[in-house]
């Protein structure tokens, strides 16, 4: 490790195994400063540094890379590879995605589907119960449809259907004790 301005230096490098270091040394040593170098490398979406970069940006809680890492989930090239953009989520304000966040449940990934799930237990207490009943809905219905045949998937996507009811009995049982 170095200080930070060797830090920033060497997210600049063409060497994908310097940039991945450098971004995993500014994530320990919590070198906010690199922040503005780390985004525009998630920018560039370079798959063989994204996993590092998205990784420091979560750590450093840097919120205004939430856009770019939902472009990056989305995207097809990164199939297979999203651990560490969830990763990156969770360490972030998610209330804005959280419909976002449901479509990842049905992942092949099992590292995505945890994390999706995780990010929707952590903000179902921010959202608002119509949101939550929507939801419910949506995935009982994908359910219902077959989207999950695997027994494990489809218990994994029960367990957040049963934290989005809980959520709900907890905010009308305060409704009706108001």
């Amino acid at each position: 490790m170095d200080d930070g301005e060797g830090i920033v230096a060497r997210l600049g490098s063409r060497d994908p195994e310097v940039v991945k270091q450098a971004a995993f040394d500014a994530a320990d040593m919590a070198r906010v400063d690199a922040v503005p170098s780390l985004l525009k490398l998630l920018e560039a979406g370079d798959l063989a540094t994204m996993g590092a970069v998205a990784y420091a940006l979560g750590e450093l809680q840097a919120e205004q890379a939430r856009p770019r890492l939902m472009e990056l989930l989305k995207d097809a090239r990164t199939a297979g590879r999203r651990g560490s953009l969830m990763y990156a989520m969770m360490c972030l304000d998610c209330k804005d995605h959280f419909h976002d966040m449901l479509a990842f449940l049905f992942d092949d990934s099992f590292e995505v589907r945890c994390k999706a799930a995780m990010i929707l237990e952590a903000t179902a207490g921010d959202m608002a119960v119509d949101a939550l009943v929507a939801s419910r809905s949506e995935l009982a219905k994908r359910l219902r449809e077959g989207a999950e045949e695997d027994d494990d998937r489809r218990a994994e996507v029960e367990a957040v259907l049963e934290t989005l009811s809980e959520e709900i009995r907890r905010r009308e049982s305060e409704l009706e004790g108001e």
